[in-house]
Formats: C-alpha cells, structure tokens, sequence
C-alpha cells in the first residue's frame, strides 16, 4: 500500500520508459542482455 501511496516516486511516468505483460518478459530480457533495450521497464504483473 505504501508503495503505491506515500512511497509511490512522484515522476514515476518520466522515469519508466516502457511497460509489459509478463508474457512479454521473456523479449525484454533478451534485449536487454543484447545491450539493445534502454530505460526503465515495469511488469505489469495484473494482466
């Protein structure tokens, strides 16, 4: 809860670059371990 309140980064939306599904997951790590896939991700762990 606080993590999504009192914790919860106010620029959030300015640092996250890109967010997936889970069963995306898998294409992200690959880039990322290419050296190809920049910014921040967030795994959508609802859906």
């Amino acid at each position: 809860q606080r993590l999504a309140g009192e914790w919860k980064p106010s620029q959030l939306n300015r640092i996250v670059q890109n967010t997936v599904s889970l069963q995306e997951l898998p294409k992200i790590l690959e880039q990322l371990l290419q050296g190809s896939h920049l910014g921040r991700t967030v795994v959508d762990l609802t859906g």
